[in-house]
Protein backbone atom coordinates (compact mmCIF):
# COMPACT_ATOMS: atom_id res chain seq x y z
CA UNK A 1 0.00 0.00 0.00
CA UNK A 2 1.34 3.41 -0.92
CA UNK A 3 0.46 6.06 1.65
CA UNK A 4 0.45 9.78 1.17
CA UNK A 5 -0.65 12.67 3.37
CA UNK A 6 -1.74 15.91 1.74
CA UNK A 7 -2.57 18.14 4.67
CA UNK A 8 -0.14 18.89 7.48
CA UNK A 9 -1.73 22.18 8.47
CA UNK A 10 -2.45 20.92 11.99
CA UNK A 11 1.25 20.29 12.65
CA UNK A 12 2.24 23.66 11.17
CA UNK A 13 -0.53 25.33 13.16
CA UNK A 14 0.65 23.84 16.43
CA UNK A 15 4.22 24.96 15.78
CA UNK A 16 3.04 28.49 14.96
CA UNK A 17 0.76 28.51 18.01
CA UNK A 18 3.60 27.34 20.24
CA UNK A 19 5.86 30.14 19.02
CA UNK A 20 3.21 32.84 19.38
CA UNK A 21 2.20 31.70 22.86
CA UNK A 22 5.83 31.48 23.91
CA UNK A 23 6.26 35.08 22.86
CA UNK A 24 3.19 36.05 24.90
CA UNK A 25 4.54 34.10 27.86
CA UNK A 26 7.84 35.99 27.75
CA UNK A 27 5.99 39.31 27.58
CA UNK A 28 3.76 38.35 30.54
CA UNK A 29 6.75 37.47 32.68
CA UNK A 30 8.73 40.57 31.73
CA UNK A 31 5.97 43.03 32.52
CA UNK A 32 6.01 43.97 36.25
CA UNK A 33 2.85 43.00 38.10
CA UNK A 34 1.58 44.85 41.14
CA UNK A 35 1.54 42.77 44.29
CA UNK A 36 3.69 39.99 42.91
CA UNK A 37 4.53 37.41 45.58
CA UNK A 38 6.95 35.11 43.74
CA UNK A 39 7.98 33.59 40.44
CA UNK A 40 8.53 29.85 40.44
CA UNK A 41 10.36 27.85 37.77
CA UNK A 42 10.11 24.06 37.81
CA UNK A 43 10.49 21.27 35.31
CA UNK A 44 12.62 18.34 34.30
CA UNK A 45 15.24 17.19 31.80
CA UNK A 46 14.76 13.67 30.47
CA UNK A 47 16.40 11.15 28.17
CA UNK A 48 14.34 8.24 26.81
CA UNK A 49 15.17 5.34 24.48
CA UNK A 50 13.25 2.19 23.48
CA UNK A 51 14.88 -0.85 21.86
CA UNK A 52 12.75 -3.18 19.73
CA UNK A 53 12.63 -6.77 20.99
CA UNK A 54 11.67 -8.29 17.60
CA UNK A 55 13.03 -8.32 14.05
CA UNK A 56 16.08 -6.05 13.75
CA UNK A 57 16.24 -4.99 17.39
CA UNK A 58 16.43 -1.38 16.32
CA UNK A 59 15.79 1.77 18.34
CA UNK A 60 12.14 2.67 17.75
CA UNK A 61 11.97 5.79 19.93
CA UNK A 62 14.60 8.10 21.41
CA UNK A 63 14.37 11.67 22.61
CA UNK A 64 15.68 14.34 24.93
CA UNK A 65 13.07 16.54 26.55
CA UNK A 66 13.22 19.72 28.57
CA UNK A 67 9.96 20.70 30.22
CA UNK A 68 9.59 24.12 31.84
CA UNK A 69 6.77 25.10 34.18
CA UNK A 70 6.64 28.79 35.08
CA UNK A 71 4.25 30.13 37.70
CA UNK A 72 4.00 33.75 38.77
CA UNK A 73 1.64 34.69 41.58
CA UNK A 74 -0.08 38.07 41.70
CA UNK A 75 -2.60 39.81 43.93
CA UNK A 76 -5.51 38.58 41.79
CA UNK A 77 -4.28 35.00 41.21
CA UNK A 78 -1.42 33.67 39.08
CA UNK A 79 0.04 33.30 35.59
CA UNK A 80 1.12 29.81 34.49
CA UNK A 81 2.94 28.39 31.47
CA UNK A 82 4.16 24.90 30.58
CA UNK A 83 6.43 24.35 27.60
CA UNK A 84 8.16 21.28 26.13
CA UNK A 85 11.36 21.40 24.09
CA UNK A 86 11.85 17.93 22.56
CA UNK A 87 14.72 16.63 20.46
CA UNK A 88 14.05 13.31 18.71
CA UNK A 89 17.15 11.61 17.37
CA UNK A 90 16.11 8.20 16.02
CA UNK A 91 15.97 8.05 12.22
CA UNK A 92 16.33 11.80 11.80
CA UNK A 93 16.97 14.74 14.05
CA UNK A 94 13.85 16.65 14.93
CA UNK A 95 13.56 19.54 17.38
CA UNK A 96 10.08 20.60 18.45
CA UNK A 97 8.78 23.40 20.62
CA UNK A 98 5.32 22.55 21.95
CA UNK A 99 3.26 24.65 24.32
CA UNK A 100 1.22 22.60 26.78
CA UNK A 101 -0.42 25.37 28.85
CA UNK A 102 -0.55 29.14 29.13
CA UNK A 103 -3.33 30.64 31.24
CA UNK A 104 -4.30 33.20 33.86
CA UNK A 105 -6.00 32.19 37.12
CA UNK A 106 -8.28 34.64 38.91
CA UNK A 107 -9.20 33.59 42.47
CA UNK A 108 -12.31 35.02 44.13
CA UNK A 109 -14.01 34.13 47.40
CA UNK A 110 -16.37 31.56 45.85
CA UNK A 111 -15.14 31.38 42.25
CA UNK A 112 -12.03 30.27 40.36
CA UNK A 113 -11.70 31.61 36.81
CA UNK A 114 -9.09 30.29 34.35
CA UNK A 115 -8.59 31.90 30.94
CA UNK A 116 -6.19 30.67 28.27
CA UNK A 117 -4.58 27.52 26.89
CA UNK A 118 -5.26 24.87 29.55
CA UNK A 119 -5.63 21.15 30.28
CA UNK A 120 -8.88 19.75 31.61
CA UNK A 121 -8.76 16.38 33.38
CA UNK A 122 -12.07 14.62 34.01
CA UNK A 123 -12.55 10.91 34.61
CA UNK A 124 -11.18 7.85 36.40
CA UNK A 125 -10.40 5.26 33.69
CA UNK A 126 -7.05 3.49 33.18
CA UNK A 127 -5.67 2.72 29.68
CA UNK A 128 -8.77 4.39 28.17
CA UNK A 129 -10.76 7.62 28.17
CA UNK A 130 -14.47 7.67 29.00
CA UNK A 131 -15.56 11.13 30.19
CA UNK A 132 -12.01 12.51 30.00
CA UNK A 133 -12.30 13.74 26.38
CA UNK A 134 -12.07 17.53 26.65
CA UNK A 135 -8.29 17.78 26.35
CA UNK A 136 -6.63 16.56 23.13
CA UNK A 137 -3.75 14.09 23.35
CA UNK A 138 -0.38 13.78 21.66
CA UNK A 139 -0.62 10.22 20.31
CA UNK A 140 2.36 10.25 17.96
CA UNK A 141 4.26 7.77 20.17
CA UNK A 142 1.54 7.11 22.71
CA UNK A 143 2.84 4.20 24.82
CA UNK A 144 6.35 5.66 25.06
CA UNK A 145 5.05 8.71 26.91
CA UNK A 146 4.07 9.17 30.52
CA UNK A 147 0.26 9.62 30.63
CA UNK A 148 0.69 13.15 32.02
CA UNK A 149 2.82 14.10 29.00
CA UNK A 150 0.16 13.00 26.51
CA UNK A 151 -2.11 15.91 27.32
CA UNK A 152 -2.22 19.05 25.20
CA UNK A 153 -4.12 22.20 26.09
CA UNK A 154 -7.30 23.72 24.71
CA UNK A 155 -8.18 27.38 24.31
CA UNK A 156 -10.91 27.81 26.88
CA UNK A 157 -12.50 29.81 29.68
CA UNK A 158 -13.20 27.81 32.84
CA UNK A 159 -15.38 29.11 35.68
CA UNK A 160 -15.74 27.06 38.86
CA UNK A 161 -18.22 27.94 41.63
CA UNK A 162 -17.87 26.34 45.09
CA UNK A 163 -20.75 25.33 47.38
CA UNK A 164 -18.99 24.09 50.49
CA UNK A 165 -17.45 20.71 49.55
CA UNK A 166 -19.34 20.65 46.23
CA UNK A 167 -18.61 22.64 43.07
CA UNK A 168 -19.94 23.48 39.62
CA UNK A 169 -17.57 24.00 36.67
CA UNK A 170 -18.44 25.54 33.29
CA UNK A 171 -16.00 25.40 30.35
CA UNK A 172 -16.31 27.36 27.11
CA UNK A 173 -14.03 26.53 24.17
CA UNK A 174 -14.57 28.29 20.82
CA UNK A 175 -12.40 25.97 18.68
CA UNK A 176 -12.31 22.18 18.40
CA UNK A 177 -8.80 20.73 18.73
CA UNK A 178 -8.41 17.04 17.72
CA UNK A 179 -5.82 14.59 18.97
CA UNK A 180 -2.35 14.96 17.50
CA UNK A 181 -2.02 11.75 15.45
CA UNK A 182 1.10 10.15 13.94
CA UNK A 183 1.95 10.55 10.27
CA UNK A 184 0.41 7.75 8.15
CA UNK A 185 3.89 6.34 7.43
CA UNK A 186 4.75 6.20 11.15
CA UNK A 187 5.02 2.86 12.98
CA UNK A 188 2.53 4.32 15.49
CA UNK A 189 -0.23 5.20 13.00
CA UNK A 190 -3.46 3.64 14.36
CA UNK A 191 -5.30 2.89 11.09
CA UNK A 192 -5.09 -0.68 9.80
CA UNK A 193 -3.09 -1.18 6.60
CA UNK A 194 -5.16 -2.58 3.70
CA UNK A 195 -3.62 -4.60 0.89
CA UNK A 196 -4.79 -2.77 -2.24
CA UNK A 197 -3.24 -1.82 -5.61
CA UNK A 198 -4.65 1.69 -5.23
CA UNK A 199 -2.73 4.55 -3.71
CA UNK A 200 -4.20 5.32 -0.28
CA UNK A 201 -3.95 8.80 1.15
CA UNK A 202 -5.19 10.37 4.37
CA UNK A 203 -6.66 13.85 4.67
CA UNK A 204 -7.40 15.75 7.84
CA UNK A 205 -10.87 17.07 8.47
CA UNK A 206 -11.94 20.39 7.03
CA UNK A 207 -12.68 22.50 10.08
CA UNK A 208 -14.78 25.65 10.17
CA UNK A 209 -15.02 27.99 13.14
CA UNK A 210 -18.75 28.60 13.29
CA UNK A 211 -21.25 29.05 16.10
CA UNK A 212 -22.38 25.44 15.64
CA UNK A 213 -18.86 24.22 16.48
CA UNK A 214 -18.53 26.14 19.73
CA UNK A 215 -17.99 23.75 22.65
CA UNK A 216 -19.52 23.94 26.13
CA UNK A 217 -19.09 21.55 29.04
CA UNK A 218 -20.51 21.63 32.56
CA UNK A 219 -19.68 19.42 35.53
CA UNK A 220 -21.20 19.24 39.02
CA UNK A 221 -18.97 17.59 41.66
CA UNK A 222 -20.82 16.24 44.69
CA UNK A 223 -18.57 15.61 47.71
CA UNK A 224 -21.05 15.85 50.61
CA UNK A 225 -20.25 12.36 51.91
CA UNK A 226 -16.70 11.41 52.82
CA UNK A 227 -16.83 7.97 51.14
CA UNK A 228 -18.81 8.93 48.02
CA UNK A 229 -17.64 11.09 45.08
CA UNK A 230 -20.04 11.82 42.22
CA UNK A 231 -19.51 13.87 39.05
CA UNK A 232 -22.32 14.73 36.62
CA UNK A 233 -21.53 16.20 33.19
CA UNK A 234 -23.46 17.82 30.36
CA UNK A 235 -21.61 18.79 27.19
CA UNK A 236 -21.94 20.14 23.71
CA UNK A 237 -18.57 18.88 22.49
CA UNK A 238 -16.78 17.17 19.61
CA UNK A 239 -15.69 13.58 20.25
CA UNK A 240 -11.94 13.59 19.53
CA UNK A 241 -11.63 10.19 17.76
CA UNK A 242 -12.45 10.52 14.03
CA UNK A 243 -14.42 8.33 11.68
CA UNK A 244 -13.08 8.06 8.14
CA UNK A 245 -15.08 8.82 5.02
CA UNK A 246 -13.94 7.01 1.87
CA UNK A 247 -13.52 8.65 -1.56
CA UNK A 248 -12.59 6.55 -4.61
CA UNK A 249 -11.00 8.31 -7.58
CA UNK A 250 -10.89 5.85 -10.51
CA UNK A 251 -10.50 8.24 -13.43
CA UNK A 252 -8.14 11.05 -12.48
CA UNK A 253 -5.75 11.10 -15.43
CA UNK A 254 -2.79 11.31 -15.48
CA UNK A 255 -2.87 10.12 -11.84
CA UNK A 256 -3.42 6.47 -10.98
CA UNK A 257 -6.62 5.36 -9.18
CA UNK A 258 -6.60 6.30 -5.50
CA UNK A 259 -8.57 6.02 -2.30
CA UNK A 260 -8.76 8.96 0.09
CA UNK A 261 -9.64 8.44 3.74
CA UNK A 262 -10.71 11.71 5.31
CA UNK A 263 -11.11 12.39 9.02
CA UNK A 264 -14.66 13.29 10.03
CA UNK A 265 -15.80 14.78 13.36
CA UNK A 266 -19.21 15.68 14.75
CA UNK A 267 -20.20 18.19 17.42
CA UNK A 268 -22.78 16.55 19.67
CA UNK A 269 -24.69 16.72 22.92
CA UNK A 270 -23.23 14.40 25.58
CA UNK A 271 -24.18 13.31 29.08
CA UNK A 272 -21.63 11.83 31.43
CA UNK A 273 -21.27 10.37 34.90
CA UNK A 274 -18.25 9.46 37.04
CA UNK A 275 -18.19 8.21 40.61
CA UNK A 276 -16.39 6.27 43.29
CA UNK A 277 -17.60 4.64 46.51
CA UNK A 278 -15.17 3.69 49.26
CA UNK A 279 -16.65 0.46 50.59
CA UNK A 280 -13.90 -0.19 53.15
CA UNK A 281 -10.53 1.38 53.88
CA UNK A 282 -8.98 -0.97 51.30
CA UNK A 283 -11.76 -1.37 48.74
CA UNK A 284 -13.15 1.24 46.31
CA UNK A 285 -15.86 0.77 43.69
CA UNK A 286 -15.59 2.99 40.56
CA UNK A 287 -17.88 3.68 37.63
CA UNK A 288 -17.99 5.95 34.61
CA UNK A 289 -20.27 6.43 31.61
CA UNK A 290 -20.59 8.73 28.61
CA UNK A 291 -23.56 8.95 26.21
CA UNK A 292 -22.88 10.68 22.87
CA UNK A 293 -26.01 11.58 20.91
CA UNK A 294 -24.28 11.92 17.52
CA UNK A 295 -21.07 10.00 16.94
CA UNK A 296 -19.70 9.19 13.50
CA UNK A 297 -18.72 5.69 12.31
CA UNK A 298 -17.24 4.49 9.03
CA UNK A 299 -19.95 2.68 7.04
CA UNK A 300 -19.37 0.81 3.76
CA UNK A 301 -21.99 -0.56 1.31
CA UNK A 302 -20.34 -3.96 0.80
CA UNK A 303 -19.15 -6.97 2.74
CA UNK A 304 -15.60 -6.79 4.15
CA UNK A 305 -15.04 -10.24 2.61
CA UNK A 306 -14.83 -8.57 -0.81
CA UNK A 307 -11.65 -6.77 0.26
CA UNK A 308 -9.97 -10.10 1.03
CA UNK A 309 -10.98 -11.57 -2.37
CA UNK A 310 -10.75 -8.75 -4.89
CA UNK A 311 -6.98 -8.87 -5.52
CA UNK A 312 -7.19 -12.49 -6.73
CA UNK A 313 -10.85 -12.80 -7.77
CA UNK A 314 -11.87 -10.79 -10.85
CA UNK A 315 -15.69 -10.92 -10.26
CA UNK A 316 -15.11 -9.80 -6.66
CA UNK A 317 -12.97 -6.94 -7.95
CA UNK A 318 -15.73 -5.64 -10.27
CA UNK A 319 -18.35 -6.07 -7.53
CA UNK A 320 -16.19 -4.01 -5.19
CA UNK A 321 -15.71 -1.26 -7.79
CA UNK A 322 -19.45 -1.17 -8.42
CA UNK A 323 -20.19 -0.83 -4.72
CA UNK A 324 -17.49 1.81 -4.29
CA UNK A 325 -19.54 4.26 -6.35
CA UNK A 326 -20.39 6.43 -3.37
CA UNK A 327 -22.59 8.95 -5.17
CA UNK A 328 -25.65 7.37 -3.58
CA UNK A 329 -23.99 5.82 -0.54
CA UNK A 330 -22.83 7.58 2.59
CA UNK A 331 -19.58 6.20 4.00
CA UNK A 332 -20.10 7.74 7.45
CA UNK A 333 -23.02 6.86 9.73
CA UNK A 334 -24.26 9.07 12.56
CA UNK A 335 -25.41 7.03 15.57
CA UNK A 336 -25.92 7.42 19.33
CA UNK A 337 -23.14 5.75 21.30
CA UNK A 338 -22.59 4.73 24.92
CA UNK A 339 -19.28 4.03 26.69
CA UNK A 340 -19.49 2.53 30.20
CA UNK A 341 -16.89 1.45 32.76
CA UNK A 342 -17.11 -0.36 36.09
CA UNK A 343 -14.06 -1.01 38.23
CA UNK A 344 -12.76 -2.11 41.59
CA UNK A 345 -9.66 -0.92 43.44
CA UNK A 346 -8.16 -2.91 46.30
CA UNK A 347 -5.14 -2.59 48.58
CA UNK A 348 -3.67 -6.07 49.07
CA UNK A 349 -0.69 -6.16 51.38
CA UNK A 350 0.76 -2.89 50.19
CA UNK A 351 0.03 -3.50 46.49
CA UNK A 352 -2.70 -1.39 44.91
CA UNK A 353 -4.67 -3.32 42.28
CA UNK A 354 -7.31 -1.73 40.08
CA UNK A 355 -9.33 -3.65 37.51
CA UNK A 356 -11.82 -2.07 35.11
CA UNK A 357 -14.30 -3.43 32.56
CA UNK A 358 -15.38 -1.27 29.60
CA UNK A 359 -18.21 -1.65 27.09
CA UNK A 360 -18.71 0.49 23.97
CA UNK A 361 -22.23 0.21 22.52
CA UNK A 362 -23.54 1.59 19.20
CA UNK A 363 -27.26 2.25 19.49
CA UNK A 364 -29.58 2.02 16.44
CA UNK A 365 -26.92 -0.17 14.81
CA UNK A 366 -26.67 -0.77 11.03
CA UNK A 367 -24.92 -3.78 9.52
CA UNK A 368 -22.92 -1.57 7.14
CA UNK A 369 -21.03 0.00 10.06
CA UNK A 370 -17.59 -1.62 10.19
CA UNK A 371 -17.38 -1.28 13.99
CA UNK A 372 -18.89 -3.92 16.26
CA UNK A 373 -22.21 -3.08 17.91
CA UNK A 374 -20.81 -4.17 21.30
CA UNK A 375 -17.08 -3.86 21.98
CA UNK A 376 -15.86 -4.88 25.47
CA UNK A 377 -12.33 -4.60 26.85
CA UNK A 378 -10.61 -4.87 30.22
CA UNK A 379 -7.68 -3.28 32.04
CA UNK A 380 -5.64 -4.28 35.09
CA UNK A 381 -3.32 -1.91 36.96
CA UNK A 382 -0.98 -2.82 39.83
CA UNK A 383 1.41 -0.50 41.73
CA UNK A 384 3.70 -1.05 44.70
CA UNK A 385 6.29 1.01 46.61
CA UNK A 386 9.44 -0.55 48.06
CA UNK A 387 12.66 0.56 49.77
CA UNK A 388 10.99 3.34 51.74
CA UNK A 389 9.19 4.57 48.62
CA UNK A 390 12.41 4.98 46.61
CA UNK A 391 11.42 2.14 44.24
CA UNK A 392 8.07 2.31 42.46
CA UNK A 393 6.79 -0.73 40.53
CA UNK A 394 4.05 -0.27 37.94
CA UNK A 395 2.22 -2.77 35.70
CA UNK A 396 -0.68 -2.05 33.34
CA UNK A 397 -2.39 -4.24 30.76
CA UNK A 398 -5.38 -3.90 28.46
CA UNK A 399 -7.05 -6.89 26.80
CA UNK A 400 -9.69 -6.74 24.02
CA UNK A 401 -11.53 -10.08 23.63
CA UNK A 402 -13.14 -9.26 20.24
CA UNK A 403 -9.73 -9.01 18.58
CA UNK A 404 -7.91 -11.17 21.14
CA UNK A 405 -5.24 -8.43 21.27
CA UNK A 406 -3.44 -6.90 24.23
CA UNK A 407 -0.91 -4.38 25.47
CA UNK A 408 1.20 -4.90 28.58
CA UNK A 409 3.56 -2.42 30.22
CA UNK A 410 5.81 -2.99 33.22
CA UNK A 411 8.29 -0.51 34.66
CA UNK A 412 10.28 0.13 37.77
CA UNK A 413 11.39 3.62 38.81
CA UNK A 414 14.19 4.10 41.31
CA UNK A 415 15.12 7.41 42.96
CA UNK A 416 18.91 7.53 42.63
CA UNK A 417 19.14 10.81 44.57
CA UNK A 418 16.97 13.83 45.26
CA UNK A 419 15.60 14.86 41.87
CA UNK A 420 17.23 11.98 39.92
CA UNK A 421 15.14 9.01 38.74
CA UNK A 422 15.94 6.00 36.55
CA UNK A 423 13.12 3.95 35.01
CA UNK A 424 13.47 0.58 33.26
CA UNK A 425 10.58 -1.23 31.64
CA UNK A 426 8.97 -2.99 28.71
CA UNK A 427 5.99 -2.57 26.36
CA UNK A 428 4.59 -5.77 24.85
CA UNK A 429 1.92 -6.05 22.12
CA UNK A 430 0.22 -9.13 20.74
CA UNK A 431 -2.95 -10.77 19.56
CA UNK A 432 -4.65 -12.16 16.48
CA UNK A 433 -4.52 -10.53 13.06
CA UNK A 434 -7.88 -8.70 12.76
CA UNK A 435 -10.07 -9.07 9.66
CA UNK A 436 -9.99 -6.53 6.85
CA UNK A 437 -11.75 -3.26 7.62
CA UNK A 438 -11.67 -3.90 11.36
CA UNK A 439 -13.54 -0.99 12.88
CA UNK A 440 -11.73 -0.77 16.22
CA UNK A 441 -8.30 0.08 17.51
CA UNK A 442 -6.16 -3.08 17.67
CA UNK A 443 -2.83 -3.70 19.38
CA UNK A 444 -1.90 -6.48 16.92
CA UNK A 445 -0.34 -4.14 14.29
CA UNK A 446 2.01 -2.84 17.00
CA UNK A 447 3.53 -6.25 17.77
CA UNK A 448 6.73 -5.13 15.99
CA UNK A 449 6.88 -2.21 18.46
CA UNK A 450 7.36 -4.45 21.51
CA UNK A 451 10.38 -2.99 23.26
CA UNK A 452 12.57 -2.52 26.29
CA UNK A 453 13.05 1.06 27.42
CA UNK A 454 14.91 3.23 29.88
CA UNK A 455 14.10 6.76 31.06
CA UNK A 456 16.45 8.98 33.01
CA UNK A 457 14.89 12.09 34.55
CA UNK A 458 16.29 15.02 36.47
CA UNK A 459 13.70 17.21 38.25
CA UNK A 460 14.46 20.78 39.25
Amino acid sequence: MRINIQNKSLFRGIKFQSFSFLLQCIILYLIPAQGVAQTDLRGYAQNYSALQTTDNYEIISSRNRLQLQLSRSANFGRLYAELDLTQRYHGKWDIELLLKELYVDWFLSEYDIRIGYQKVNWGRADAAFVTDILTPLDLREFVTEDPADLRLGINAISVERYFGPNSFQLIFSPIFQPHLLPDPDSRWFPVQEIDTPFAVQFDQAERSNTVRNIQLAAQYRWRSFSRLDLDFMLMRWTYPIPAYSVDLELFDFPNSPSITLREEYQNSFMVGFSGSLQITDRLILESEALFVKDRLFTSLPFSPDLVDDFTSNLPAFFELIQNLNFQDNETVANKPWLHTMAGLQADLGGTTIRTQAHLESILQYDEEIISEQLFPYFSLLATRSLLRDRLQLFALTRYQPKGEDFWFQFQGTYELADGFELSLGTNLFGGVDPPSLYGHFSFYPYRQNSSLFYRFTFYF
